[in-house]
């Protein structure tokens, strides 16, 4: 009894350990949040409720998956922080963002509570290319801009199509092209390369296993006209065997037919010779008897 307490003490130890690192990113950025001056005035208490309610979800039901697929109560306070115009709430939101996408605990492939007919990872996109508004952008805004636009193009977790990808490299271009920092600038352009070759790295892919697909295709129709011809071929031989086989018999007994047929003629024939000569024979001898007597 003395050694089962220390095992299910270490067993309770690393369960929360387990669910710390998963909650630690939403918990840490959540409580930054909270503790901003600017948290406590009027127009940032929809923000303060959100954090607090956020706060008490992962309290009263901690996460115990690797993968954490954030929802409503979870990405609404990290929206309303990155449309507050506080730099400081949106570093904040974007790091935080950032690290759950990078480490795979938010993928966003739920659909948006708000517009059905999207994922929430779309809404995620436009609230982050939404923290860029121009030249006036805090420069550590737009580093965190291009690191987590980075990281959602290039998440192996994390799918996006046609606007959210067309969001993103516009986003990042506006950054190369207004930024008023030279190593923004830079990054921002490293980033437009890393994400363009990793689109038509994706492309290429997706075109070979469309070609594969074709090609196995091809074969398995290819291969089973050969087998209708293979059958058609066969039916027809054994038409033509058939066929032979019963002209052969047909020719056979015709044959026998005729043979016993001229068989026959021959005899009757014969047959008829032999009493033409008798009848010849027997009228001499008659002429003769009446000659004898006159």
């Amino acid at each position: 009894m003395a050694q089962k307490n220390p095992k299910g003490g270490g067993g309770s130890v690393s369960a929360t350990k387990h669910i710390d690192n998963n909650d630690m990113f939403l918990k840490r950025a959540l409580e930054k949040l909270l503790t901003e001056k600017d948290m406590k005035k009027s127009y940032h208490q929809q923000l303060k409720r959100a954090c607090e309610a956020a706060l008490a979800s992962l309290t009263k039901e901690p996460r115990t998956t690797n993968i954490l697929s954030i929802h409503e109560t979870y990405f609404l306070p990290f929206e309303l922080a990155c449309t507050s115009k506080n730099s400081r709430m949106i570093d904040t939101s974007l790091d935080c963002l950032q690290k759950l996408l990078l480490n795979g605990h938010a993928i966003g492939n739920i659909s948006d509570p708000i517009d059905s007919s999207k994922l929430l990872i779309d809404r995620i996109v436009s609230v982050i290319c939404a923290c860029f508004y121009g030249i006036q952008t805090e420069e550590k805004v737009e580093l965190q801009i291009i690191k987590i636009c980075l990281t959602i193009m290039t998440s192996q977790t994390v799918e996006i199509h046609q606007r959210s990808v067309l969001q993103i490299v516009k986003t990042c271009f506006n950054i190369y092209l207004t930024s008023r920092s030279k190593i923004n600038e830079a990054t921002a352009q490293g980033c437009l390369s890393q994400i363009l070759n990793g689109i038509f790295s994706k492309m290429e892919q997706k075109m070979s296993l469309v070609n594969e697909r074709k090609q196995k295709e091809t074969i398995s129709v290819v291969t089973t006209d050969y087998d209708e011809e293979q059958v058609i071929i066969k039916d027809i031989l054994d038409e033509l065997v058939e066929k032979i086989v019963y002209d052969e018999a047909t020719l056979v007994e015709t044959n026998s037919s005729l043979s016993n047929n001229e068989i026959i003629e021959d005899t009757q024939s014969t047959q008829g010779d032999i009493n033409g000569e008798i009848r010849q024979n027997d009228g001499g001898r008659l002429s003769d008897l009446f000659l004898i007597r006159d």
